[in-house]
């Protein structure tokens, strides 16, 4: 124990800390060595019986998750990020405000990862609202790509978004939209949706031009999701799920 003790000091003092303490169990025993052992197992059963009670009976009562508020939360810390990127003028990037934001969505949707794992793995037959729930961690996903992406090349030239004026705001209205959407009544869910402005195009754009309608076409897949998720009644169910 002495030997680890040397070996971990000082550069993993949690090791270290532990060899320390076996090394004084070992060093003062306070009976025989058949004594100790009833003992060391009479406290290993008890601190196991205590964490087993602390995990399974008090824990899980009072732990309980919002799934439909996680989903909210997620899409909004996805808004943020959005916001950082498509309002504020390239020449003035703030870069560590745009890692956070970024840094705050990705914790956001491990929660909800966790939650939808959570919900997947005490219920069943419920196929179609986890499928929907997935598809909703896609998307963000997507959208949260599709932003760094244009990050990375509005720093290589910050007016490009100069000649897509027009698409541009058009992005903005729908993020605006489905901003105004969430931080307001929620209950019913309101949606206007023009079908005309999916426009996903591909090989024959600039790839500034394709990236807008890549971040247009998320921001109204996000719609879209929620207007189904309210008429399947989703968004109601799995509000207190432990």
């Amino acid at each position: 124990m002495l030997f680890l003790l040397r070996a971990f000091y000082p550069n993993n003092m949690g090791l270290a800390l532990i060899a320390i303490t076996v090394f004084i169990v070992l060093a003062w025993p306070t009976g025989t060595v058949y004594d100790n052992a009833i003992s060391r197992l009479v406290d290993i059963a008890l601190g196991g019986f205590i964490a087993f009670i602390c995990a399974y009976l008090i824990l899980p009562s009072r732990v309980t998750v919002n799934l439909p508020d996680q989903l909210y939360n997620t899409i909004k810390t996805n808004i943020k990020y959005a916001n950082q990127v498509l309002i504020t003028t390239p020449k003035n990037f703030n870069y560590k405000k745009l890692s956070e934001s970024l840094k705050n969505y990705l914790m956001a949707e491990n929660n909800l990862e966790a939650a939808v794992k959570k919900l997947d793995d005490n219920l069943n037959d419920i196929t179609d609202d986890i499928t929907l729930y997935h598809e909703f961690i896609l998307t963000n996903n997507k959208l949260s790509a599709d932003l760094t992406a244009l990050i990375g090349i509005l720093t290589e030239n910050k007016d490009a978004l100069a000649d897509q004026d027009t698409l541009t705001s058009e992005v903005k209205k729908s993020l605006q939209n489905l901003e105004n959407l969430l931080n307001g009544d929620i209950k019913p869910l309101k949606f206007t949706m023009d079908n005309n402005s999916l426009h996903y195009t591909y090989n024959k754009t600039k790839e500034l031009e394709q990236l807008l309608n890549w971040i247009n076409y998320d921001l109204k897949l996000l719609n879209k999701g929620l207007e189904i998720a309210d008429e399947t009644g989703v968004i109601k169910r799995y509000t207190k799920l432990t």
